[in-house]
């Protein structure tokens, strides 16, 4: 439980100039950034004329407003634009004539011109993003320390020279400092927005933080129990008063993948999760499949919701509390043989680690774990303070099934508990739902559903 007098009051005590690294400075990186990126799009498929393509429907107005008009500004490029094994120690990178750097060979097949692709971003007024420490065709054999050098200010370099304006610096190669990486970037004299993708390592304190946001979990995938998961690896950075997650140093558990999910319920709870946590939202669907972005935009343009998500009010948003329904056991041989799996060496890679469960075993030897780091809650409640003592709260239905719920104001800390008096608005249906006192019922929420209400705390009537 979060009282929300106690933590607004708290909240006054901190010193607005507080925040520290790459970010919040003059302005940049402090709301949540907006984007796309190609990774869950295209993979490793992604090609120059396929992101000039997004970048075109980032711009298009034909629905009344464009996703650039409404922030998502960024168009990012995730692997796949480098010519593997073509470099020193077959890598992608190569001595520079004047052996100053180790710049990045490009696979100008699909690549035909990076510098005129980012220029095409920047003639839209959007924002593009490259990608380092590669996952395709990592870079592992690098031993000296002027090979290493050269390959951090080969990179910087690139970034410089192509004009890109952020970087995504993945956990997979052996470039993983994220000092060197601030320090060498900063040295070229332009100021570049960084994430990192350590799948939860590397985690930031109060006093360090060098990149713009960082990635609390290992990579999403279009299930809701993915995204489920990775929503909860938010919990250790939203904590009560001062968030670890905060402007210019944002928590971030993945790129959406809203519009890949099985239902339009499943769609809206994920953005109104990563919206109600400040996570940065940066989108990861076909934005060309005129279908599909048809059928979850008036979840991605509902500016209600985007509102939420960027405004700051002194924290980033917390978890309430939970319904626990229950744990679900894992089948084994036959439909009567159940039975708990316990974690061995499996848990060394989950980065979240508490009692967990296996879950979605599909067997066989190419077998993918996931993870489960709590108990199946069957409800949760989520919130994020808002201007003039406004909150913002998100219930959302995890079951697989139909539930009710009642939110207790009290439960959130309105003065006057059970009696207080609370305005309840509906960001979905865009609708002012009146004065409740005490609570509010939601009578029927489908699986997987949610709502997100701001709340306006009231006088009583006399």
């Amino acid at each position: 439980m979060r009282p929300v007098a106690a933590l607004l009051a708290a909240l006054a005590a901190i010193d607005a100039h507080e925040e520290v690294g790459t970010g919040c400075k003059a302005g940049v990186d402090c709301k949540p950034p907006r984007g796309w990126r190609s990774w869950n799009c295209y993979a490793d498929e992604v090609t120059q004329s396929r992101m000039m393509a997004i970048m075109d429907a980032f711009v298009d107005s034909s629905r009344g407003i464009s996703l650039k008009d409404l922030g998502y500004i960024e168009v990012g490029l995730d692997d796949s634009y480098q010519l593997c094994r073509s470099g020193e120690h077959n890598s992608f990178h190569a001595w520079t004539n004047d052996r100053d750097k180790l710049v990045a060979m490009i696979d100008t097949r699909k690549f035909p011109d990076m510098k005129g692709m980012v220029d095409y971003a920047h003639e839209r007024g959007l924002k593009a993003g490259f990608y380092a420490n590669n996952c395709i065709c990592m870079e592992m054999n690098y031993h000296k320390n002027e090979e290493i050098e050269a390959h951090y200010q080969g990179d910087a370099f690139d970034m410089l020279h192509y004009g890109f304006d952020s970087i995504k610096l993945d956990g997979c190669g052996e470039f993983k400092d994220l000092e060197r990486w601030q320090r060498t970037l900063n040295a070229t004299g332009k100021y570049y927005a960084i994430e990192s993708c350590h799948w939860g390592l590397d985690a930031p304190t109060r006093e360090w933080c060098p990149y713009s946001y960082f990635r609390t979990s290992k990579d999403i995938k279009p299930t809701w129990f993915s995204v489920f998961k990775n929503l909860q690896t938010m919990h250790r950075f939203l904590e009560y008063p001062k968030a670890l997650s905060r402007k210019g140093c944002w928590a971030y558990a993945d790129m959406l993948e809203v519009g890949n999910l099985a239902t339009y319920e499943e769609n809206r709870s994920h953005f109104a999760a990563w919206a109600i946590t400040s996570n940065p939202l940066i989108l990861g669907l076909d934005v060309m499949d005129q279908k599909t972005l048809d059928s979850v935009w008036d979840i991605i343009s509902n500016e209600e919701i985007l509102d939420i998500n960027e405004v700051w009010a002194g924290h980033p948003g917390f978890f309430v509390k939970r319904q626990i329904a229950y744990f679900s056991p894992m089948l084994k041989g036959s439909a009567e043989e159940r039975r708990m799996e316990e974690l061995t060496e499996e848990q060394l890679a989950d980065l979240q680690a508490e009692p967990n469960l296996i879950a979605n075993i599909e067997g066989g030897m190419t077998q993918a774990w996931d993870y489960i780091s709590h108990m199946y809650d069957q409800i949760q409640i989520w919130a994020k303070p808002q201007p003039n003592g406004k909150l913002a709260v998100l219930v959302l239905n995890n079951a697989a099934w139909s539930a009710r719920t009642r939110i207790r104001f009290k439960d959130l800390g309105f003065p006057g508990g059970d009696d207080a008096h609370v305005h309840v608005r509906c960001t979905y249906e865009h609708e002012d739902l009146g004065s409740f006192v005490g609570h509010i019922d939601i009578n029927h929420l489908k699986s997987h559903d949610s709502r997100l209400y701001v709340l306006t705390p009231q006088a009583a009537a006399a």
